[in-house]
Order: C-alpha cells, then structure tokens, then sequence
C-alpha cells in the first residue's frame, strides 16, 4: 500500500533541492525548501531538518516544500501543538482507539485521512494563520503553500505529526525586505555539511558504546539504544548491533527521541508480522461500534471506499507486550511504539526505557530483535551463554 513511499515521506528523509524560481520585483516570490534529507546508501537515517529553518516573507508568497508539510495556526509553536495534542485520538495525535479491534488496538487517526484538492505547483494550499493546515497521510511528493497570514504573523511548519523538527515563517510588512533564495540556498549548505559531520560522529560514538550496571542478584543490566536521535539527526539502527550475554543479565533498551518514532520486539519472526499489521487500510462500514468486521478496500486509489469516511487504516496494537522475562525461546516481547515525550510523560507515546531479562540460553539460535515501525533492517541481535 505504498507504504514505503508514505513512510518515507512521513519520516521526511527525501533529498534534493527544487529549482529557484525568481519572481519579478514586486511580484509574489515562490521559495524552495528542503524538508529533511539522507545521508547516503552507507548511512542509515539522515537529518529531520528544514533546509533552511526560517525564512522571512511577505503575504502570497510561496513556499514550496520538497514533502507534505502541517501548518501550524499563527502563534502556536511546534512544542505546544505537540503537547496539546499528546494524548490518544486527540485532533492532531498520530493514532487513535480502535475499540472493534481489541481494546489496546490503535488506528491512524481520521484526522490525517484528508485528501487535499490543493498542493501543486500550479495550485498551492493558503496558510492564513487562522487554522491548521493538514495535508493528511497520504499526499505525497511536493507541496506548495501560499502563506496568506498578515504581517506581523508567525507561522510553523512541522513536517510530521509527532516531532517537532520545525521550519518557522515569519511575516514581515510589504516594506520590510524578506528572504532571498541565495540567502536560504547558503544557510542550507552550511547546514547539511554540518549535519553530516554531526551524524558520522554520532554513529561512530554510539557504535563502540558498551555499558552497563549491576543490579542487586549480581546481573548485568546492559544499555542499548534503539536508534538514535540528537537534535535534528535521525539514526536508524540498534546500538550495540549485538550485545553478548550470561544467562540472568538484562538489557535496558533506551529511546531518547526526538524526531522518530520506533520500538523493540523480538524474536524476529513474530515480530514481523505484528510489524505487516501497520499502516492497513480497510473499509470499516458499521464504524467503531458495529460488530461488523472490518472489509476489504472498494478501490484501488484513495479515497479507497466508496464512503470515503468509512476508509480505516489499522496499525495493529502498539501497546508494550510480554512480562519483560524471557524464559523459554520464542516468547514474544515488546515495547509498544516509543515516540518524542511532548507531553512529560501525559501522552499516549512516551520514550521511557525498557528492560528485558534472558532467563534462556541461546545457543545456536540467537534472539533477533527488530523496530515494528521501521521494520527487518532495523535490527539487533542478542546472545545469551
């Protein structure tokens, strides 16, 4: 269900710059943004950044974005937005109950299955800083925004909904002098090599990172880090790749987030197929409360039901499982999505640790762990002696 393309985009990790347009004196001015960007086949993850982070323009310009981009109301900052929305099913959380699918069951929010008639080149949505502008889950590719707000407003843009990676926009009076495109263009590559020399460094930090405690038996408590996130640095992969263990120790997986969202489910094969259960759209006629089950897609492009308000994208039960204890192979363990704590710990997502104990010797066949959100190459591996 071009899932891979929708999570790219969500992650917004697409790179490369559209060509400037200059506008003619006095004439509205159309600017290029880059919304975040990779780091290379070689390197897994990339930088969630606004190239540039702000920009200063006059009423009707456009900004247009490499990837979907939510426009915040003028006045509200990316860090209240988060925290005003932080708990499940609120306007602007990622997910909301699924209650016909079990009571800890989750589905992306009916909020974000908008499909906009806007966003193109030829056709930009307008900011006006009164109301939130959403793009919704499944716009893909570019997307334009002409800013109407009044001078004197300030707006952000957040290009996904649960991190606060920010471009800010301020409004300056017709006089005022705004942004050029050079001026953006040079903060941009400034910033990128900076990013990049940020991120290799960070890789290399945490990947001859090894450290641990001892708790009150003797065992050995060990750290891992299920990926990494350093201000708007993304780095998709499971520190220590592989941790060496005697039966009794424990390993605390840390989510220190900020701009991804991710989690830690082993063993491997059961925690595939929790992980194919995200993003699956369905038909759901009866609703929420109908003992209907949910039915197959009625068409092949969005809206994808007949009633589009009956479209349901089910993304499985993202609560933690497991008792923590692995005490024979095969036992399913998981930490439920873990996700940037805009709330302080009062949302539904939170990046606190979690702790799992081997009980069972390995042997041959070591414990594969796995992020259910970013799927098989996200990967760890445990060996318990």
């Amino acid at each position: 269900m071009k899932r891979k393309v929708v999570l790219l985009a969500a992650l917004a990790m697409l790179a490369g710059l559209f060509p400037v347009t200059n506008a003619n004196a006095g004439a509205a001015t159309t600017y290029e943004i880059q919304v975040g960007r990779g780091f290379g086949r070689d390197f897994p993850g990339g930088s969630a950044r606004f190239y540039p982070p702000e920009v200063k323009v006059h009423k009707g310009d456009t900004l247009h974005f490499s990837t979907p981009v939510f426009v915040l109301p003028a006045g509200t900052t990316p860090e209240q937005y988060l925290a005003d929305n932080a708990a499940l099913g609120a306007p602007g959380n990622l997910l909301a109950a699924d209650p016909d699918d079990g009571a800890t069951a989750t589905k992306l929010n009916p909020n974000l299955l908008v499909f906009l008639d806007c966003g193109t080149v030829d056709n930009p949505c307008s900011a006006d800083g009164h109301d939130l502008l959403n793009p919704g889950f499944f716009t893909e590719g570019d997307f334009s925004v002409t800013v109407d707000a009044n001078p004197g407003d300030v707006l952000y843009g957040i290009g996904i909904p649960w991190g606060p990676s920010a471009i800010r926009i301020e409004v300056v009076n017709p006089n005022d002098t705004a942004s050029t495109q050079a001026e953006l263009d040079a903060t941009a590559k400034t910033l990128k090599a900076q990013d990049k020399d940020d991120a290799f460094a960070l890789f290399d930090e945490y990947s001859h990172k090894k450290t641990f405690t001892t708790d009150d038996a003797g065992h050995k408590v060990w750290d891992a880090y299920v990926g990494i996130d350093r201000g708007p640095i993304v780095i998709l992969a499971m520190f220590p790749a592989k941790l060496n263990l005697k039966k009794g120790d424990s390993v605390q997986y840390h989510f220190d987030l900020t701009n991804e969202l991710h989690s830690a489910a082993m063993p491997i094969k059961k925690a595939k197929k929790q992980a194919f259960k995200m993003f699956s759209p369905f038909c759901d006629p009866d609703g929420d409360q109908g003992p209907g089950p949910d039915g197959d897609l009625q068409t092949q492009q969005p809206p994808f039901c007949n009633d589009p308000t009956q479209l349901e994208v089910d993304m499985g039960n993202t609560a933690p499982k497991g008792d923590g204890s692995v005490d024979s192979l095969g036992e399913y363990q998981d930490s439920g999505w873990k996700a940037y704590d805009a709330a302080n710990g009062t949302g539904y997502l939170n990046d606190d640790p979690w702790t799992v104990q081997f009980n069972t010797k390995t042997g041959d066949s070591p414990i594969k762990y796995i992020c259910t959100f970013h799927g098989p190459f996200m990967k760890g591996t445990v060996v318990v002696k």
